[in-house]
């Protein structure tokens, strides 16, 4: 994860705080909680990097799905199955 965190923050200094890139990282630090069974932990991380995906790149943009796909994941594995197929 530190690696994760660590390439985050250096994104977040050369682009600032809304940057697609910094939405990748997100996405990635997301993942890692998804695979270390953590997927609360993963929410947030998603919902954030869909936030700056739909102001950088407009709500069309396919990186804004890739981000709600990875919020339905979260609400399978959390039991919500009727919020992932909204």
């Amino acid at each position: 994860m530190r690696y994760f965190e660590r390439s985050l923050e250096l994104r977040e200094r050369l682009y600032g705080e809304s940057h697609p890139d910094i939405a990748d990282g997100l996405i990635s630090i997301g993942l890692v909680h998804v695979a270390a069974g953590d997927p609360e932990l993963a929410r947030p991380q998603f919902e954030h990097a869909r936030a700056v995906y739909e102001q950088t790149l407009g709500p069309d943009s396919s990186r804004v799905g890739h981000a709600l796909g990875c919020l339905g994941d979260v609400a399978m594995l959390e039991g919500r199955a009727d919020d992932a197929a909204t």
